[in-house]
């Protein structure tokens, strides 16, 4: 994973990345990678459910690269935080724009973290295991984030969980 996500990383910081924008229906799009994210053992004893008021949001994104943003803040969420956390996505849809969010009740993180969390190689404060992750994660989705012409932004508090916001201005 280190060396593909090392690969990814160069190829994202040298604009290198090939990116297919297709128009995609997102509720059926977003309810499959959370799907088969729940089926992985790695996210057992989460509670990870998916919310939206709207029935039907389009979007051209590269479904590849996107089901590889929402897994990386999935993976974080799981990783940094206790089973029995409940982890929601939420999508949602203004005059002007998209919004997906990645919400969670847990642990939350400190200032230092928030500052630093989409740099490459940066682990959180609350890193406790040294051998998960490569660091590269957040910084990945933050790029990958900027191709599909979004911003991606943090809200946390400490024990009181974390708000992860992705916006996209309507095409």
């Amino acid at each position: 994973r280190l060396i593909e996500d090392l690969n990814l990383t160069y190829r994202l910081k040298n604009d290198a990345l090939p990116i297919k924008r297709n128009l995609t229906s997102l509720i059926p799009f977003f309810k499959n990678v959370i799907e088969d994210f729940k089926k992985n053992p790695f996210s057992e004893g989460y509670d990870i459910s998916f919310v939206s008021k709207e029935e039907h949001i389009e979007f051209a994104l590269d479904e590849a690269w996107f089901r590889r943003i929402l897994e990386n803040l999935l993976g974080n969420a799981v990783k940094h935080n206790d089973k029995g956390t409940e982890i929601q996505v939420l999508l949602e849809q203004t005059k002007n724009h998209i919004s997906l969010k990645v919400k969670d009740n847990g642990k939350g993180m400190d200032e230092e973290t928030i500052t630093h969390l989409f740099n490459r190689y940066y682990r959180g404060t609350n890193t406790k295991d040294s051998s998960a992750g490569t660091g590269l994660g957040l910084a990945i989705a933050k790029e990958l984030v900027h191709l599909h012409n979004g911003t991606i932004h943090v809200n946390s508090r400490m024990n009181m969980g974390t708000v992860i916001t992705i916006l996209f201005e309507k095409q």
